[in-house]
């Protein structure tokens, strides 16, 4: 689960040339995430992960409402963190307290009615966690691949295509949730001897920045045909 908090920007005193968002490493406390919001970037979240049991919603509210247990979590071991870390846990309101916990969206049969006239998308049918910064991402991607596949196939072969598109994106769905694990494991603090060398590797991200949609919608029709 996330804990998060706004707090101003200029309470950080942010260093000229200091670049947002940022997320600052430390191996015995974990991650720590400043992010700047609002239009005028006014102020910021900062925000810390944890591993946390199941709730249900009663539980999740009562965590919540601890104010004081959020902010001593994100408070704790700043003094191990730069100076800007310090500066942003040292006023934090309780009003602007904000618990996250992780969740997925099951897997679902289908994105699409029997006959192709209603289609989900984007969180509706696969919402996933922040940790990679995809969710939004992701539906569009949907809209553009939809759009294509659409568009390369006649109405007869409407409701065969959207099952392609619906299997072509679930893919690659996947692939992002296995990178939100992976952004998640190194966000975890790591206690002396449980260090683990692949998490010092940088990750290989063409697959997610620069795709190719037009191939990748031929390739899920190639595939099909064979």
């Amino acid at each position: 689960m996330g804990v998060t908090a706004a707090v101003p920007t200029k309470q950080l005193h942010v260093p000229e040339g200091y670049d947002l968002p940022v997320t600052i490493m430390n191996r015995q406390h974990g991650a720590f995430v400043i992010a700047p919001q609002q239009h005028d970037g006014s102020e910021v979240l900062i925000g810390r992960q944890k591993r946390a049991p199941e709730l249900d919603r009663d539980g999740w509210n009562q965590l919540m409402n601890d104010k004081e247990w959020c902010i001593d979590f994100l408070r704790q071991g700043a003094s191990d963190f730069p100076e800007i870390v310090q500066r942003a846990v040292s006023e934090i309101s309780p009003e602007m307290i904000n618990l996250w916990p992780f969740y997925v969206v099951p897997k679902l049969d289908n994105w699409s009615s029997t006959h192709g006239r209603v289609v989900i998308l984007g969180d509706a049918a696969h919402a996933i966690p922040p940790s990679a910064g995809q969710g939004i991402n992701q539906a569009f991607e949907d809209v553009y691949t939809y759009a294509l596949i659409v568009a390369k196939c006649d109405k007869d072969f409407l409701e065969k295509a959207l099952k392609i598109w619906q299997q072509g994106r679930q893919e690659r769905v996947d692939k992002v949730l296995a990178l939100n694990a992976q952004i998640d494991k190194r966000r975890m603090p790591k206690p002396a001897g449980q260090e683990d060398a692949e998490d010092d590797k940088p990750f290989e991200l063409e697959w997610l920045y620069k795709p190719d949609f037009n191939e990748m919608v031929d390739g899920w029709l190639r595939k099909d045909a064979q």
